[in-house]
Parts: structure tokens; sequence; C-alpha cells
């Protein structure tokens, strides 16, 4: 077990939970004031997101010759489910959510997230670097 494994699946649970907290509740999915397509949208987001967090663990934890690619890609699961965030408030303001620090809490919360995703991604390359380090210097 490398730290970075452990770094990059906080965030990866962080924004599942966050996800679950956030919409399976009275002001999202079961909000009765929304149309039923909109909380239809909502329960797809929220499994949809709760999908590829699970493939994400997946890729952080199993063996592979390929780890940096799984690395990667896991690394990114955060990344791709805050950006919707991002742009629906760069596109249509903010919601009425509340704020912390004068921003947004879904939007510092996710920020959060990604750096603790990004941490953990940039841990990864270094363990990978003194791997490959020492690989090479066992060979000369």
């Amino acid at each position: 077990m490398k730290p970075s494994q452990i770094i990059i699946s906080i965030a990866v649970i962080a924004t599942l939970g966050a996800s679950f907290w956030a919409d399976l509740n009275d002001t999202h999915v079961y909000n009765l004031d929304w149309p039923p397509h909109a909380r239809f949208h909502a329960i797809v987001a929220l499994f949809v997101t709760s999908g590829y967090g699970l493939i994400a663990l997946w890729l952080i934890w199993r063996q592979s010759a390929d780890q940096f690619v799984c690395k990667t890609v896991a690394a990114l699961m955060p990344f791709v489910s805050w950006y919707g965030h991002y742009m629906a408030f760069f596109l249509v303001g903010p919601s009425d959510t509340e704020l912390i620090l004068g921003l947004p809490a879904n939007l510092l919360g996710g920020g959060i997230i990604m750096g603790i995703s990004a941490i953990g991604y940039f841990q990864f390359r270094r363990e990978r670097r003194i791997l490959l380090n020492a690989d090479y210097g066992s060979k000369r």
C-alpha cells in the first residue's frame, strides 16, 4: 500500500460522499418542487458519479502492468465530477448554495477535493520516479 493510493482514494471517496450527502435529500432528489425530469437527472448524475468512482477505486488498488494509466485515470475522477459544478457556476452563475469564505460551498469543497487528488497524483509520480531510478540503478 502506497501513500498515493490512500490519498487518491480519499479524494474519490470524498467526492462520492459529498455527492450523496448533497443530492440524496429533500433539496435535490426528494424536492417535490422540482419537476420529475430534473429529479431524474439528479439521480442519473449521482449514480454515474458513483459508477466511475467505483471504477476509480478499482483502478487505484488493482495490480496492473501499467500503473501509470490506472493511477492517472483514477486521480482524474474527482476532476471530472467537480468540473460540472464549476461550469454551471461560470455559465449560469451561483446557485443558492451556502457561502463559505465568500465562495459557494460546493466549489470550495470541490476545489479542496481536487487538490487532494492532485497531491495524490504527484505523490504517485514521485513514488514511480523513485522506483524507476532504483530499478535503473540496479541494472548498471
